[in-house]
Parts: C-alpha cells; sequence; structure tokens
C-alpha cells in the first residue's frame, strides 16, 4: 500500500513518511523545495514529486505525474499550510490574505481532486482508503491577527465532513495537532509588529513547551487508518486533547453522530414570540 503525503517536507510530513516507510509501506509525496529530510527520503525510497501550492501550474504539472507514476494509495495525508498574513484584517494586505486561503485550503483540494480516482478500493486492512487533513487552532475560540489562517482551516473541517458523506468508499477525517515544534512557528515568531498577540502565544509555548510530541501524532495517524468509518468519517480529532484509542469514545462517537463536527449549539434554545 502507497501513503501520499502533501508536502512532505513539513516536519509533520517528515516524521510521518519515516513512520511509514519504517513499517514496511511505499511512501510517495510532494515536496516544495529539497532540503536533507528530501534527500534522505529519497534515499530510503520515496515517491517525490516537486510541487508549490501556491501555484496552480505546479500543481496541475504535479498531480499529472502523480496519475502516470502511481497505481493508488491508501492513505492520503494533506499537510500544506501557511499562517502568513499575520495581521489584523483591517491593517492586512487582501491579495495576501486571499493567497493563505487558496493554499490552506483551496490549492490543496485541486491536487485532492485529481488524486481522488487513484483511491485504493479494497486495503488490506478492510477498511476504505482513508483522507487526513490537518487542521489548526481557533475553532473554539477567536484569535487575532489570524484570520485568513483560522478561516480556511475551518472551511476545511467542514470539507472533510461533507466530502466523507459524499463518498462511500473514503473515510476522511481532519485533525487538530495541537502545537507541535515545526517550521510553521518561524512565521510567528517574525511578526512581532504585525501580530504582537500571535507572537507572545509562540514565545510563550516555546518558553513552556508546550508542544505535541510527534509520537503522539504518528499514534494517532496507525489509530485512525484502523478504525470504521462511523467512527472517524467527518469527525474533526484534537490529537492532545481527545480520548482516542479508547472504547469510551469510540462508542460515544458511534452513538452521536454530531460528535466532533462544526456545529452551532443549543438550537433548542426556545424562542418567545410576544
Amino acid at each position: 500500500m502507497t501513503k501520499l503525503i502533501l508536502s512532505i517536507s513539513s516536519d509533520i510530513g517528515v516524521a510521518a513518511a519515516n513512520h511509514w516507510i519504517d513499517g514496511g509501506f511505499k511512501v510517495a509525496g510532494t515536496y516544495r523545495t529539497c532540503s536533507p529530510d528530501i534527500k534522505e527520503l529519497k534515499k530510503r525510497g520515496a515517491r517525490l514529486f516537486k510541487c508549490d501550492f501556491s501555484d496552480i501550474e505546479s500543481i496541475e504539472t504535479s498531480s499529472k505525474k502523480i496519475l502516470d507514476c502511481m497505481q493508488d494509495w491508501s492513505t492520503l495525508l494533506v499537510l500544506p499550510g501557511t499562517m502568513t498574513p499575520i495581521s489584523n484584517f483591517e491593517n492586512t494586505d487582501i491579495d495576501m490574505w486571499q493567497s493563505c486561503i487558496e493554499l490552506n485550503f483551496i490549492n490543496p483540494l485541486r491536487m485532492v481532486h485529481s488524486l481522488l480516482p487513484l483511491r485504493k478500493k479494497e486495503c488490506p486492512n478492510g477498511q476504505e482508503a482513508l483522507i487526513m487533513f490537518s487542521a489548526g487552532g481557533g475553532v473554539q475560540s477567536a484569535p487575532v491577527s489570524t484570520s485568513s489562517y483560522t478561516t480556511s482551516k475551518i472551511a476545511l473541517i467542514k470539507f472533510a465532513e461533507i466530502l466523507d458523506a459524499e463518498i462511500a468508499d473514503l473515510r476522511v477525517l481532519i485533525f487538530g495537532p495541537g502545537w507541535v515544534r515545526t517550521k510553521i512557528h518561524n512565521e510567528a515568531l517574525n511578526s512581532k509588529e504585525s501580530g504582537e498577540a500571535v507572537y507572545w502565544r509562540t514565545i510563550e509555548a516555546f518558553e513552556k513547551n508546550k508542544f505535541t510530541d510527534m509520537r503522539m501524532i504518528l499514534n494517532f495517524f496507525d489509530w485512525a487508518e484502523e478504525q470504521n468509518k462511523n467512527i472517524v468519517g467527518g469527525r474533526n480529532f484534537s490529537i492532545p486533547d481527545d480520548q482516542w484509542g479508547t472504547k469510551d469514545l469510540e462508542n460515544a462517537l458511534i452513538e452521536n453522530m454530531d460528535m466532533y463536527r462544526l456545529r452551532r449549539l443549543h438550537n433548542n434554545f426556545p424562542r418567545i414570540d410576544s
């Protein structure tokens, strides 16, 4: 089985690729720039395709190469992302704001759309093929200075539920990894003037070492791959906070189809007409 990672050069992508190669799986993925990690993955047998997710032509070219070279995939891990611009909406460059939405939400889905026909119809574990998207913070609050990033991730949460509902022979989930020690935080650390609140939240995370261990993320991937569609399909999981891996949570998810989905609460609050 082939595990396909969009943005394999990201820190989570590199960790997942090595984890799956260690497990005896074939791994393929996209990368934007060559790095020591990419060179090492090539040595380990990963099939890699250069792709810039800010460029539609690059996406289409890479998609065609993947379609021509690969037979199928059992897991598709979608990781492209940026927090830039980090600034309050009123003060931001609107073109940069739109570009952030496109890179985090629209453009990766162009490739996902192209790759859907390659999904493996019968996986050895008896489950449907799996797509895992990466969410971000802000779903339960209103973080300032990251409106484009947060908005795109919330859209992705709803998209994951819709795609899972539309395609019966596919499982689609989205996960929030929590604070992970990755390169994306450099964007926040370089935004003290334009996004002071984001800057100081990131400084605090580093000072207190408030990071999710990468091993926990990889364990979540292993767990998710073994779960039925009625447990993980269309759900938004928080890796550091949720009780995934327990029967209690699995039973609760089966009993409550709205659980871990984007919903408006308290709809039963009665209207009192005068």
